[in-house]
């Protein structure tokens, strides 16, 4: 695959075996995946199967042992009532939400992965209440479509972004099988999702086949940019 690494990449995580945008911070690491072929993309996809992602599998399940973040059904009725339910978050869904915010490192590579075009198409999956469609748009990307398995979800985020994100799509999908036509999407925003099917039952086997689905939404040339929980160590985002 050719990855190209955006400016304000820190070139300390950069591997001869990785070729892949990556920033980290104390919460976060934002992943940047070009798919420039079929063959490529498959390749990249083995990270899901094997390798460093085992101990990252196995810590977001410990971590959500005893909690619902991995049922659906949990995230309609928290999106629905408010209701979070036994899980100790402090996350405001409407506001911020998971992880961090949209100004710094996910601008900074959103950026530099379209090169500040605008006209990109961008698909934010999983996409839930908070602010991050709000702030690409806001951006400038108007050609932007977010996507969420929560009715509630999409509904809420339609109703109260009619007037101000006239241009935007929001519609009811399960990453596992999109309705996205296929080599439609410049640029698949990812904020958590992955990291929610990774304390499924059968994370290996639902993030293959997410990356399955991510790879054909993708024009050829396009981007899967991944904001996944992390501390900036290698075993959050390395690829075998």
């Amino acid at each position: 695959m050719d990855l190209a690494f955006p400016a304000a990449a820190d070139r300390r995580f950069r591997r001869k075996t990785v070729r892949a945008s990556v920033l980290a911070s104390a919460s976060a690491a934002i992943l940047a995946v070009a798919s420039t072929s079929v063959a490529g993309f498959a390749a990249w996809r083995q990270f899901a199967r094997r390798g460093p992602m085992e101990s990252l599998v196995q810590r977001a399940a410990e971590a959500a042992e005893g909690l619902s973040y991995k049922d659906v059904d949990y995230w309609e009725s928290r999106y629905r009532t408010g209701d979070k339910g036994a899980n100790p978050d402090h996350i405001d869904d409407r506001g911020v939400g998971w992880l961090c915010t949209y100004d710094g490192p996910v601008m900074q590579t959103l950026n530099a992965i379209t090169g500040e075009d605008k006209s990109k198409t961008l698909l934010n999956i999983g996409c839930g209440m908070d602010r991050l469609s709000e702030d690409v748009y806001a951006d400038g990307y108007t050609n932007l479509l977010s996507s969420d398995i929560s009715p509630s979800a999409i509904g809420e985020m339609a109703a109260k972004t009619a007037a101000t994100m006239p241009a935007a799509k929001w519609f009811v999908d399960d990453v596992l099988g999109m309705t996205v036509a296929s080599q439609s999407v410049d640029v698949v925003l990812d904020k958590g999702t992955m990291d929610a099917l990774l304390i499924r039952p059968n994370p290996f086997a639902n993030a293959a086949q997410m990356l399955r689905e991510v790879q054909r939404v993708l024009k050829v040339g396009g981007t899967y940019l991944l904001i996944t929980h992390g501390r900036g160590d290698p075993d959050t985002w390395r690829l075998p």
